[in-house]
């Protein structure tokens, strides 16, 4: 959707990482990246491997969507700027890029940046090619499986886990859900079904992206430890933002409410689905996760 040509020297982050880790290929001399999750700032220590110079990070919304002062310490160390609350109006150049036009909100404070290469970062969808054209249903937030608390999608003894059901995930996490993924089969294979249909779905409203697991199995949530550290249920949310509140709704009743410092774009964010009031759920009505950015 960015204006331009089409020339040579736009990448995505797979492409990058593909031609100078596994080709060992210099795709540019003066790169500017698109976005500013934590992928953005792996794309610039994989560009000054070949010693690439950032001319810039290009961030739409207002907060970056990583740690502020991870980006304020590598912007300083590698000597780029970020811009933030900018998007790119138009990309120059025929054969090749030669520059990009940014400008803030309402078009305002437009300018322009010399670059040959383009790297194209964020809002990543999941890579499940595997299940277009099957009956296995796809979330519409996610554009991945729905799945259950087992991990298991809708057609019987078929599971996911990891960006097949989310775009660019942490690759620890994704590891650890497989491996809970890989118990669950094991345990279908040892236990008889038991019937059980017990379940509730859970949705998100904007600015919550989206929702993984979607549907609940209530007696397989068990309370977690460490959630930041084990996979269980997870949100992403559309910005960054702080001191915002988000709630579970079950029909008309509160069934849980919590208060957060702050909340990163596009990063994965626990939800403690075990402090839910699981006896006052609504089965049919399901769960909404509602999300309040009191500031």
């Amino acid at each position: 959707m960015i204006p331009g040509s089409r020339p040579d020297g736009i990448f995505t982050t797979g492409t990058l990482q593909e031609l100078i880790n596994l080709k060992g290929q210099r795709p540019g001399n003066r790169a500017v990246i698109i976005g500013s999750e934590y992928i953005a700032f792996s794309s610039v220590l994989t560009l000054k491997k070949k010693g690439i110079t950032i001319a810039g990070m290009v961030e739409e919304d207002p907060k970056l969507h990583t740690f502020s002062t991870v980006a304020a310490a590598m912007s300083r160390f590698y000597n780029f700027p970020v811009f933030r609350g900018a998007s790119v109006r138009s990309i120059f150049g025929d054969s090749r890029v030669e520059g990009i036009e940014i400008s803030g909100k309402n078009g305002q404070k437009s300018q322009r940046i010399h670059c040959d290469t383009l790297i194209l970062t964020g809002k990543f969808r999941p890579y499940a090619p595997l299940i277009d054209f099957t009956s296995i249903q796809i979330d519409s937030a996610t554009h991945g499986p729905l799945i259950d608390t087992n991990f298991m999608t809708s057609v019987p003894n078929i599971y996911a886990a990891g960006n097949i059901l989310r775009g660019a995930d942490m690759h620890d996490l994704c590891a650890l859900e497989g491996k809970r993924a890989a118990e669950n089969i094991l345990r279908r294979f040892e236990q008889p079904e038991n019937g059980e249909d017990e379940v509730f779905y859970l949705k998100a409203e904007p600015p919550i992206r989206y929702v993984v697991p979607q549907k609940m199995l209530p007696d397989r949530i068990k309370a977690r430890l460490l959630p930041n550290f084990v996979p269980g249920c997870s949100i992403q949310v559309e910005h960054s933002m702080n001191r915002p509140v988000i709630e579970a709704w079950s029909a008309d009743r509160l069934i849980w409410r919590k208060s957060y410092r702050r909340l990163i774009a596009n990063h994965r964010i626990p939800i403690p689905i075990w402090k839910f009031d699981l006896k006052h759920i609504d089965e049919r009505a399901g769960v909404i996760l509602k999300l309040h950015d009191h500031h």
